[in-house]
């Protein structure tokens, strides 16, 4: 499968269980996934607890980067979505 800018919004994964399950882009995904992790320990952002009833996870969003109208590369980010404090 070819990734092209128009259509990208189509093949980007909405979540991380479709990315995991994907058979064209699971490999790259999960490197993208892990430097986005690698890189949030290294400056120490989060710690990992135990989620308290009646609050939503983090979510992961992926992208697709291009260079020159080329696929460059997938792009991980960790959201957090409708959190309060």
């Amino acid at each position: 499968m070819v990734i092209t800018v128009e259509n990208a919004e189509r093949i980007e994964p909405e979540s991380i269980r479709t990315a995991m399950n994907s058979p064209y882009w699971k490999h790259e995904i999960k490197q993208a996934a892990q430097a986005e992790l690698d890189v949030m320990n290294n400056y120490n952002v989060f710690a990992r607890v135990i989620l308290p009833k009646g609050r939503k996870p983090i979510q992961w969003v992926f992208k697709c980067k291009f260079e020159n109208g080329v696929f460059a590369k997938w792009k991980a980010r960790m959201c957090a979505k409708g959190y309060s404090l």
